[in-house]
């Protein structure tokens, strides 16, 4: 339960029953264990539950290295997330509260080894994973008029058993009330469900449930239907501006007066990937645009660096959609994770900004490019002043700030009414794999204006073939093929640049990706 501070009804009986496979003390009930000991259990069982002494210097605590300690009695429960030997005078815990995130450092602590008898009772626990529920083709972001979308889920039986014909799919095009429609099996753990077709305006909007036996229901995505949904655009995207950086087309830097380093510098990068920068530009290849870019110390000091895009006409479109690859990392220094990557837009040439993505704080990520995205009219009007722009941060006390930007692009959305049956494309199409670069994971998406023989294969840099994707009869239509880094023997395969051939209808189409391990 979240915490609050009075008693509660307990609400009972609950619908069905969260399970442990098997827990223990680190050391025993009254000890407190050594810190290589806690350490390990983190490192095998994840984050471990703890006593500790909670004075008023730790109620009141609002950031920085605690060590202000007690020598009272245990009166509190909290949780040891990580450590990190090279903060306060022997190192620190990463200890997370149950006050919420108005509480230290978004609702955690950094407190120093064996203060205030932090770590007593020290245990862990295994939990017992409920049904696995995922899109292995994912899910298609745009969809013409007229397609009629097949969703295809697995569903995993880690430590539970699926309830056979429980798997649903809800769907609604427009809001109001969901519509259901069953889960078919099609193979192992694979099912499937065809969405009805859409039309120009429809807005698809669903996700999956279905039931374990011991555990109960459980939602893709996590969190749905009143968190979380997944979402269908329908028309079709037209680039109005395409910048892969390599040319310089009008962006501007603008920095606060308290920065001291980092800014905002396009070109190839040279850092290495030390120190959290990119060690390439998204894709593998190419120049991009990094806060800074000084081998060895190219991170944002004390301040904000900005990066504002060219004023774009976004005028004349049914809608417009914003994408682009962000490199973000704040994971070590004085203050790791305390600073954000945000991303604004505005529809008067930059007098007024709106917040449009922001990643970091208060969800740390790991060291990758991100593809990411957002429709304009969610945001600002359409007008022939927008405008996008990209901070960079360092507003804690001395942490590393890494950021990076490519392949960013503001594409003009339409809609028309389909006149071909079932909403097929009028050519042939091999798209972009996502996420691109990966590791070990991506998936190839491609749409066939009519019913034919496909061939999809994956090849090596020096052109062998390494994996057949699909090699048999399709309809015609938006199709995806997950491609999970392994070749035709089951082996996985090496970090490094990768082709993928679309072969159909008499006309083969080839695009690259690059594998990171």
């Amino acid at each position: 339960f979240p915490y609050e501070a009075y008693d509660h009804t307990c609400d009972c009986p609950y619908s069905h029953a969260y399970l442990l496979d098997e827990w223990a003390y680190i050391w025993g009930a009254n000890e407190i264990p050594s810190v290589d000991a806690i350490k390990q259990a983190i490192v095998e069982h994840g984050p471990v539950s703890v006593g500790v002494m909670a004075n008023s210097p730790f109620s009141g605590y609002s950031g920085g290295v605690f060590n202000n300690c007690s020598t009272a009695d245990i009166n509190h429960a909290v949780v040891l997330t990580g450590w990190d030997d090279s903060q306060g005078a022997y190192g620190v815990w990463f200890l997370r509260n149950s006050w919420g995130p108005a509480w230290g450092e978004g609702g955690y602590m950094r407190i120093e080894y064996g203060c205030s008898s932090v770590g007593y009772g020290s245990n862990w626990v295994e939990y017992r994973d409920p049904l696995k529920v995922s899109f292995p083709d994912g899910v298609p972001a745009v969809l013409g008029s007229g397609g009629s979308p097949t969703i295809t889920v697995r569903i995993e039986e880690p430590n539970d058993t699926y309830v056979e014909g429980s798997g649903t799919l809800h769907y609604r095009y427009d809001g109001g009330d969901y519509l259901t429609m069953p889960l078919v099996p099609t193979r192992g753990e694979l099912h499937q469900a065809t969405l009805p077709p859409v039309a120009c305006g429809d807005a698809p909007e669903f996700y999956v449930t279905a039931e374990g036996i011991s555990m109960g229901e459980v939602t893709c995505p996590e969190g749905a239907p009143d968190e979380n949904t997944c979402r269908i655009a329908v028309g079709s995207l037209t680039p109005i501006l395409a910048d892969d950086f390599e040319a310089d087309l009008g962006w501007i830097v603008e920095d606060d007066e308290e920065i001291t380093d980092g800014t905002w510098d396009r070109g190839v990068p040279v850092g290495e990937g030390e120190r959290g920068t990119p060690p390439t530009a998204h894709g593998g290849s190419g120049a991009c645009y990094l806060t800074d870019n000084v081998d060895g110390n190219s991170d944002v000091d004390n301040g904000t660096t900005k990066l504002l895009s060219p004023i774009i006409d976004v005028t004349g479109w049914d809608d417009v959609r914003v994408e682009y690859a962000l490199w973000f990392t704040n994971n070590v220094g004085d203050s790791p994770n305390d600073d954000r990557f945000e991303v604004y837009v505005s529809d008067d040439g930059g007098t007024s900004w709106v917040l449009a993505d922001v990643i970091g704080r208060p969800s740390p990520m790991p060291p990758a490019w991100y593809e990411r995205g957002f429709m304009v009219d969610d945001l600002v009007d359409r007008t022939p002043l927008f405008r996008v722009r990209l901070d960079a941060a360092d507003l804690g006390g001395g942490s590393v700030v890494e950021a990076g930007v490519d392949d960013f692009s503001v594409l003009g959305f339409t809609c028309v009414e389909s006149d071909v049956p079932g909403g097929a494309p009028a050519t042939l199409a091999l798209g972009r794999a996502v996420p691109n670069p990966f590791g070990p994971s991506t998936t190839i998406r491609y749409q066939l204006p009519e019913a034919a023989t496909v061939r999809l294969a994956v090849y090596n840099a020096a052109g062998r073939l390494v994996r057949v994707l699909v090699d048999s009869e399709r309809v015609a239509g938006e199709h995806a093929a997950p491609w999970d880094g392994r070749d035709d023997r089951g082996a996985p395969v090496a970090a490094g640049a990768y082709f993928y051939r679309l072969t159909a209808g008499g006309e083969t189409l080839t695009k690259k990706m690059v594998m990171l391990r």
